[in-house]
C-alpha cells in the first residue's frame, strides 16, 4: 500500500515502482522493430523494441538467447514475450525477454517445435545412438552448395590444419524447394560409395526460412540412418536446426566443423611420435622378458649341458655337409665323363681329323664346289687338293666313273 504522507528515498521509490509494475503487469507479447541490437561478451543480448512513436528497452539473458533459432538484426520485425520491470540503477523500465520470434513465421516455429518433440521421443537425439567422429580422417565428404562460401571456408581450414586430408564435395541446393531432397540424396550417395570417413553437412547463416531445408523430417531421418558419422554445421553459432540435434556432432559454424573434423597436422605427428615411443618401449620390455627367460634357463640348465647340446647339433650339421660333399664329387665325375664323350664325338666329326688319316678334299677351280663325284669334272679341268699338311693344284687328265 502506498503511503501518501511517507517520504521515500530514491531507492525506495524505484523499488516501489518496480514492485507495482511487476505485480500488475504479467508477461506480455509485444510486437515491434529491433534497433541497437548488441550481444555482450557475457552472452546477454541488449536491444530496443520500437514502433513509429515509442521505444521499449529490452534485455534477453544468456540462457534465453542461446535458444534462439535465428540471428536477430536491426530493422527486423519481431514478437517478444517478456516481463516489464525496472532497472533500479538507472531508474528506467525495461522488458526482460524470454522468447523472441520473427513476425510472420510463427507457424514455422510451431512446426519446428512439434517435429523436434516427436523425433526426440523416438530417440533420434539420444547420445547412445550417435557415432564417434573418426580421430584421424583422410577423406571428408561435404554436402553443401558449390556456390556458397561454406566449401571455401572448410577447404581453407583443412588446408591450414590438415593438408593431408582430401575433401570430396557433393553439391546441393541448401534452401528453397527441392533442397531437402538433394541433401538426402547426397547423404545416401556417400553412404553407398563409402569413399569418405565422415560427412559435414551445412550452409551459412540466414533466416529460419533460409535454413528450413535442414529442419525437414526427411533430412533428419537420412542423418539418423547414415552409416557414416555426420557433423552438422548449419548457420551461425546462435542458429539451431533439427539436423544439429540428430547429427553425431553439432558445429557452431562450417569453419568450426572443419576444425572439429580433423586434428592439426602437427598434432598428428606428435601422435605418431608417441606411438613410436610406445612401440620402442614395448620392444624393450619384450627384450627384457627374453633376458629374464634366458636367466631362468641358465639357472635351470647348466652351461655345460647347453654346450653339449651345441656340439651335438654341430656334429649333425657336419655330417650333413659331408653327405653334400660326396654328392657334389659324384656329380662332378658324371659331368666330366659326359664332357669327354662329347669331345670325342666332336673330334670324330672334325674334317681335319679325317685328313690326318690320309684322306684329302678336292675342290673345282671352275665353281669352287667340293668334288664328291667324278661326273662333276671333265678332262683338263683345274682342281685344288687339300691335304692334312699343305695343298696341291692339278689338272684332270682322265675322268672315270669306276672305282
Amino acid at each position: 500500500m502506498i503511503n501518501e504522507n511517507k517520504i521515500y528515498s530514491v531507492s525506495d521509490a524505484t523499488t516501489l515502482i518496480k514492485s507495482v509494475l511487476e505485480m500488475n503487469i504479467p508477461p506480455i507479447w509485444v510486437e515491434g522493430e529491433i534497433s541497437s541490437w548488441m550481444r555482450a561478451t557475457s552472452g546477454h543480448s541488449y536491444f530496443n523494441l520500437k514502433d513509429s512513436s515509442s521505444l521499449l528497452p529490452t534485455v534477453m539473458w544468456k540462457q534465453s538467447a542461446q535458444s534462439l533459432l535465428f540471428k536477430p538484426e536491426d530493422g527486423m520485425k519481431v514478437r517478444v514475450l517478456g516481463k516489464i520491470t525496472v532497472y533500479e540503477k538507472s531508474g528506467k523500465y525495461q522488458m526482460i525477454a524470454s522468447q523472441l520470434q520473427p513476425l510472420g513465421i510463427g507457424d514455422l516455429y510451431q512446426e519446428f517445435e512439434l517435429l523436434k518433440k516427436r523425433l526426440a521421443e523416438e530417440g533420434l537425439f539420444d547420445d547412445e545412438r550417435k557415432m564417434e567422429i573418426p580421430r584421424y580422417p583422410f577423406n571428408i565428404g561435404v554436402v553443401t552448395s558449390s556456390k556458397g562460401a561454406v566449401i571455401a571456408d572448410i577447404k581453407n581450414v583443412l588446408n591450414r590444419r590438415a593438408p593431408h586430408v582430401n575433401v570430396i564435395l557433393e553439391s546441393t541446393r541448401v534452401q528453397g524447394e527441392g533442397a531437402a531432397e538433394e541433401i538426402v540424396s547426397a547423404i545416401e550417395k556417400f553412404n553407398r560409395k563409402g569413399n569418405v570417413d565422415l560427412l559435414i553437412i551445412g550452409r551459412g547463416g540466414g533466416s529460419i526460412e533460409d535454413l528450413w531445408a535442414f529442419n525437414e523430417e526427411i533430412v533428419a531421418r537420412a542423418i539418423a540412418a547414415s552409416k557414416l558419422p555426420i557433423i552438422s554445421a548449419v548457420g551461425h553459432e546462435t542458429d539451431y536446426s533439427i539436423s544439429d540435434f540428430v547429427a553425431d556432432l553439432r558445429a557452431p559454424t562450417p569453419s568450426a566443423a572443419a576444425e572439429l573434423a580433423a586434428p592439426k597436422y602437427d598434432d598428428l605427428l606428435e601422435h605418431f611420435d608417441s606411438l613410436e615411443k610406445a612401440i620402442c618401449d614395448s620392444i624393450s620390455e619384450q627384450i627384457r622378458d627374453f633376458e629374464r627367460m634366458l636367466d631362468d634357463y641358465d639357472r635351470k640348465y647348466s652351461w655345460e649341458q647347453f654346450n653339449k647340446m651345441l656340439v651335438e647339433e654341430e656334429e649333425k650339421i657336419s655330417a650333413i655337409f659331408e653327405v653334400l660333399k660326396i654328392s657334389e664329387d659324384h656329380l662332378l665325375n658324371i659331368f666330366e665323363l659326359k664332357s669327354n664323350l662329347a669331345v670325342g664325338r666332336l673330334d670324330s666329326l672334325n674334317p681335319l681329323a679325317v685328313l690326318e688319316r690320309g684322306y684329302s678334299i678336292v675342290i673345282s677351280e671352275r665353281n669352287e664346289n667340293i668334288i664328291t663325284n667324278a661326273n662333276q669334272l671333265s678332262e683338263n679341268d683345274g682342281i685344288r687338293i687339300k691335304l692334312h699338311v699343305g695343298k696341291l693344284t692339278a689338272d684332270v687328265r682322265e675322268v672315270s666313273n669306276g672305282l
